[in-house]
């Protein structure tokens, strides 16, 4: 027979509690939150020694306290496991979000609501960073937590039915590791030319003396040279940035 009445209905209390919190969880964030389910597991686990121990004739009211006790601190854990569960899946969802839309172009084209969501996003992103201590939260606060996460969710349904012809979309900007492999190219390429300049500022110095005496000959012959030069270099660029570059990797030296 129990001995502690009130210590048994808070512990239904807190269990039924943390089992509506993991519910909720589940639903908001699409995902189950293990964390609060292993607290419920732990707790279980002191419920099983209790019965265990009253099957056997052993169990005094020390051991039921016990118990029960842990028990419902085990489901008062899991209550508060579930709440930040939920606050970071949907901060963490927002975060793709903006990280998938942001680097892609004309994302309006096959996403019309985009720019009124971002922003609704943004607000709702603001608030969920906003609430202190799960351990701390208001029965108010949890109520709007739990309108906050209900929005988020549905909106992350709506999301993820375009997400993949978002992610065809075009990158609105390359990535670091492509931005550092176009850079290489290009100091690469800056360094041939310039060593090839040397080169035919070396030649034309050479054969200097050995053009006509007049200075306007000479200067109409190192004009051509610098042109041919000019539409030599741009000639292996083109073909060099089209032959060894990607596309992503063109666009990063733009």
């Amino acid at each position: 027979m129990i001995s502690a009445p009130n210590l048994l209905a808070r512990l239904v209390e807190e269990y039924e509690l943390a089992e509506n919190h993991i519910k909720r969880c589940e639903r908001h964030t699409l995902s189950l939150p293990t964390a609060a389910v292993n607290q419920l597991r732990y707790a279980g686990s002191h419920l099983l020694k209790l019965i265990k121990a009253s099957v056997g004739g052993k169990s005094d009211d020390a051991v039921q306290r016990e118990c029960m006790e842990k028990a419902a601190n085990h489901c008062k854990r899991a209550s508060f496991d579930a709440l930040e569960t939920q606050i970071y899946f949907q901060l963490e969802f927002i975060s793709d979000f903006q990280n998938l839309c942001r680097d892609r172009r004309r994302v309006e084209t096959v996403y019309p609501d985009y720019g009124a969501d971002f922003k609704e996003l943004v607000a709702l992103q603001e608030r969920l960073q906003a609430f202190g201590m799960v351990q701390q939260l208001a029965d108010e606060d949890r109520a709007e937590l739990d309108r906050i996460s209900g929005r988020v969710a549905q909106m992350k349904r709506k999301i993820l039915r375009i997400k993949v012809e978002v992610e065809q979309l075009e990158k609105a900007r390359p990535d670091m590791e492509t931005i550092i492999a176009a850079r290489q190219f290009l100091v690469s390429f800056a360094a041939t030319v310039l060593g090839t300049l040397v080169g035919v500022a070396g030649v034309v110095v050479a054969v200097f003396d050995r053009l006509p005496d007049s200075w306007w000959s000479k200067a109409a012959i190192l004009g051509g040279i610098l042109v041919v030069l000019v539409i030599v270099w741009v000639i292996i660029y083109r073909f060099s940035a089209s032959k060894l570059l990607t596309e992503d990797q063109r666009r990063a030296l733009l």
